[in-house]
């Protein structure tokens, strides 16, 4: 009886922070919503068009900025003519469901009080609230994480091998790499990581071929994507064209520059940047993209072997800004920072707890645990030479507080002490 208790009390907290969430960002997008496009709206909508007519870049632009994979969710959007509202509002289911899975997730590690926690923290990050009401993939890409922890850990978990989950966790993976692209290169170091790691770490030896399994499907099914860039690129593995123009602001050294990104016209028309910039980028904008690309990372090289100290500096402020949003060239800093701090900052002290504890018991923290907080690792080892953003940071984060509940609840016991007197303790009971 006790434990259908627990399984109906469990079952109707998801419930309700599945319809929290859901209704609060619904009204929040019902709050905001206009017809005006913002940020990166108009490339994920054109990119879903795009898709619609059968192709993703045509011969005529190979421009392969994101994958097609939140493009593919609004494709059904535009096809219908449907107001932008729709697109909008399924932002909100997204995020409601990446709660459920970290609550489902966290749970066997950290229990039900930490799960429901942190999925609430991980649901109203400033940075979601901020960006959940619009056509952004951040949402997508947070449901991804959360699907593919979810998956991930239960194939590891699981006794025998459970190609079910296998499957789950290579599809969820892949979707993931679809929608952000970036994590195409993570799932290659993950790949070649396991690989090494089998003959040094024998007692975690199934759990790496399983994750060297599930990488290796990943990235199979990333295949056609790679193979279609490559006909109109020319390059293999080619997962974006504009790491060269990120890796071009991140070095860039001018006088007052920190290696913050800038848009093309920001490079043309500020005075701030146009001596330096303007030249530079109205040449390589003339060229096709894989020449720009070239232009870009040899321009990015340049800055790194005539000023090194410059560019390390610029990687630290990067890393700043990655996390916290600030420092940024020749712009105010914003009051939206402030949040972003109070909620960055507690995950950041737990989280050095959390390591300083698991190196003295390694032990205490399950092998899949520790191999997501690895594949966290490299994504923001590899986020951190590119222009840092403070979204790019919060997508990972469910894997971090993964990782810290994990190791503070293995190692942690915090109990209340009742005395009668001075020195006596009365009872003590544990909590947590």
């Amino acid at each position: 009886m006790h434990e259908a208790f627990s399984d109906r009390s469990r079952r109707r907290t998801e419930t309700v922070i599945f319809i929290l969430v859901c209704a609060f960002y619904t009204v929040r997008t019902l709050a905001t919503h206009s017809g005006t496009l913002i940020w990166d709206e108009a490339r994920y909508l054109e990119c879903a068009v795009n898709l619609s007519k059968g192709w993703l870049a045509s011969d005529n632009n190979t421009d392969f900025v994101n994958g097609p994979g939140y493009p593919i969710v609004l494709w059904p959007f535009v096809t219908s003519g449907a107001s932008l509202l729709w697109p909008r509002l399924i932002n909100g289911v997204f995020i409601g469901l990446a709660a459920l899975l970290l609550v489902r997730t966290l749970r066997p590690y950290a229990g039900d009080r930490w799960a429901a926690a942190i999925s609430l923290l991980t649901a109203f990050h400033p940075n979601l609230v901020r960006l959940g009401p619009y056509i952004m993939t951040e949402p997508l890409t947070t449901f991804c994480v959360c699907a593919f922890a979810h998956t991930f850990a239960g194939a590891l978990r699981e006794p025998g091998c459970s190609w079910r989950r296998i499957a789950a966790a290579s599809v969820s993976f892949a979707y993931l790499i679809m929608t952000r692209v970036i994590f195409g290169h993570v799932v290659l170091v993950m790949l070649a990581g396991a690989l090494v790691a089998m003959p040094v770490f024998r007692r975690s030896r199934t759990a790496l071929v399983r994750t060297a399994l599930i990488c290796a499907c990943s990235f199979a099914l990333c295949i056609p994507y790679l193979a279609y860039t490559r006909a109109h690129t020319g390059q293999t593995l080619c997962w974006s064209t504009n790491g060269g123009e990120l890796l071009y602001w991140m070095t860039s050294h001018h006088p007052g520059e920190n290696g913050h990104w800038f848009s093309y016209d920001d490079a043309i028309t500020r005075p701030e940047l146009a001596p330096n910039h303007k030249a530079f980028i109205e040449r390589v904008n003339k060229l096709d993209v894989p020449a720009r690309e070239a232009e870009f990372s040899k321009a990015a090289r340049e800055h790194i072997t005539s000023a090194p100290r410059a560019v390390a500096f610029n990687w630290v402020c990067n890393v700043c800004r990655l996390v916290f949003g600030f420092p940024r060239s020749f712009m105010p800093e914003e009051v939206a920072a402030v949040p972003v701090i109070v909620f960055n900052a507690p995950l950041l002290m737990l989280m050095t707890l959390a390591v300083v504890l698991f190196g003295r018991r390694p032990s205490s923290v399950p092998p899949e645990i520790v191999i997501l907080l690895g594949m966290a690792l490299v994504y923001l080892g590899g986020s951190s030479l590119v222009s840092g953003l403070p979204r790019y940071f919060f997508i990972i984060t469910p894997l971090l507080w993964l990782f810290t509940a994990a190791s503070l609840a293995g190692n942690l016991r915090v109990t209340l002490v009742t005395r009668t007197d001075a020195g006596d303790p009365k009872s003590e009971t544990p909590r947590g």
